[in-house]
């Protein structure tokens, strides 16, 4: 007998989707740049170049600042990644709809980090 998937399920995947993949890309931005280390890619970032900085914003002034800022940026996507997993088991529209809002000012916080 197929059980019926429940609506919550359907209405997790987007968000769970766009956070794994948010999440995945800062956390490897910041194994290349901050573990690995390779002075082959730091040195291509051009970090702390006027063009860099002025363009991409202060998280382009070093190798580190740029790490730690890929870092906690993939920390806060794993979070939400969670937090929709949690929403889809639990089946709780609340944490649903609160993760919907997180990851939607996130991006717009992202945004604005940017445009400084």
């Amino acid at each position: 007998m197929i059980k019926s998937v429940h609506p919550t399920h359907w209405l997790t995947l987007p968000g769970l989707t766009i956070s794994a993949l948010i999440a995945s890309l800062f956390l490897h931005e910041w194994a290349r740049i901050g573990v690995i280390a390779n002075p082959t890619v730091v040195g291509s970032y051009h970090f702390g170049s006027e063009a860099m900085v002025g363009y991409g914003g202060w998280h382009y002034t070093s190798a580190e600042v740029y790490s730690w800022t890929a870092f906690m940026q993939g920390a806060v996507a794993s979070l939400l990644t969670i937090a929709f997993l949690l929403s889809a088991a639990r089946r709780s529209r609340k944490l649903l709809l609160s993760s919907y809002v997180a990851l939607v000012t996130g991006a717009l916080a992202n945004q604005a980090m940017f445009l400084q």
